[in-house]
């Protein structure tokens, strides 16, 4: 009789092998899993979540959707152009670029 001096050998011989085959696909699957301790991705930026809109009303195929989708995307641009993350900073800074209220404007 031999010593075993290995864990996973020392496992499989006191469980089964198919214990043991189990017990390391196990560990590859957690090894494998996603760290929960790393950095949530970001949020997307105001302007992307806005372009994303357009999309979705784009892909409803119509004349009137690809038309609406483009005026959304104008939004998107003005977006990035301010730098705008809230609707608030949309708000404030159309309003400076133009020198007049936004009339509802995006944070209404």
């Amino acid at each position: 009789m031999s010593i075993v001096t290995e864990p996973d050998d020392l496992i499989g011989f006191l469980f089964g092998t198919a214990f043991a085959a189990g017990l390391a696909a196990a560990e590859a699957a957690r090894d494998d899993a996603p760290d929960h301790d790393a950095t949530p991705p970001a949020p997307p930026s105001m302007a992307d979540w806005i372009e994303a809109e357009a999309r979705a009303i784009r892909s409803k195929g119509s004349e009137l959707a690809w038309r609406l989708a483009e005026r959304v995307d104008e939004v998107a641009r003005e977006c990035r152009f301010l730098r705008a993350e809230t609707p608030d900073q949309f708000d404030a800074r159309s309003e400076v670029m133009m020198g007049v209220p936004s009339p509802g404007g995006l944070a209404s």
